[in-house]
């Protein structure tokens, strides 16, 4: 079963990579990021207290402060290969699902 991809997030084309830049409009609890975003911006889901989970598997860049003090407790990003620094500080992760040998400090 598909999952659906969440409308009404703030997407923009910055420096030609297709960057989420935050919840915009959508109300979701659980987020699955479009699959044609390839960043997410600094601070982008940061002191988000309506955010479960987030679904961001094509996502292969992550910027700083992401979901810092945020509610999120389960992550998935099956393509990471760059996150800045403290994305998940103050956050309660449950479970988090990243590339085999990549290691996210929280």
């Amino acid at each position: 079963m598909s999952r659906k991809e969440s409308i009404g997030l703030d997407i923009q084309n910055i420096n030609d990579v297709i960057t989420l830049c935050g919840r915009g409009t959508c109300q979701d609890k659980t987020i699955i990021i479009p699959s044609n975003v390839q960043r997410i911006a600094d601070y982008a889901f940061f002191r988000d207290t309506n955010l479960d989970s987030i679904d961001c598997s094509k996502v292969t860049s992550i910027g700083s402060y992401a979901f810092a003090n945020s509610s999120v407790k389960e992550f998935t990003a099956f393509h990471l290969n760059n996150a800045g620094i403290h994305i998940f500080d103050g956050c309660t992760i449950d479970c988090a699902t990243v590339p085999c040998g990549y290691s996210l400090l929280f």
